[in-house]
């Protein structure tokens, strides 16, 4: 039953996989450190003349501003509880496959680095470990972020001058 990557309860690396992982994190980084750079040279500057120009129309119109700041914020928040519920779906099909399979890695899996392989109840225990956060993760995050976005709306009108 025992492949001949499998020897003892470990899984041992396939090379190519470990170069691709390699790879991946290298061409990750460089991602990274682009998508930093285009943040820093481009939003920054975008935000400053922005938050300039909201300043000036808060002068003439405070609702418009309210609607603009509400439409960044759900952009932020649209974002991040995209990010979230892609992540938690991914978590929840890792997990499900884990509980499904009863072992992990399963059977014919190709690993980067040498891994233990878990068998009946403990790999079922983490599965449904995984699937439990995924789902927090995905339902959760973005029902926190549309519960903040709604209270954001009522902070605003909290900040009205007094007349």
């Amino acid at each position: 039953m025992n492949t001949p990557i499998e020897d003892q309860g470990y899984v041992y690396p396939d090379p190519a996989t470990r170069r691709r992982a390699m790879v991946l994190a290298i061409l990750g980084g460089i991602f990274v450190l682009v998508v930093g750079l285009v943040l820093h040279s481009v939003v920054r500057a975008w935000l400053d003349r922005y938050f300039l120009e909201l300043e000036k129309l808060a002068r003439h119109d405070l609702p418009a501003v309210k609607r603009s700041l509400l439409n960044l914020v759900a952009l932020i928040f649209g974002g991040s509880a995209t990010l979230a519920l892609g992540f938690g779906i991914w978590i929840i099909h890792t997990g499900w496959q884990m509980t499904r399979a009863e072992r992990w890695p399963r059977p014919g899996m190709k690993v980067y680095r040498r891994t233990k392989i878990l068998d009946g109840k403990s790999a079922r225990r983490r599965g449904t470990l995984l699937v439990a956060l995924g789902l927090i993760l995905a339902i959760f995050v973005p029902a926190v972020g549309w519960k903040a976005y709604r209270s954001i709306s009522t902070l605003f009108d909290a900040l009205r001058p007094q007349k």
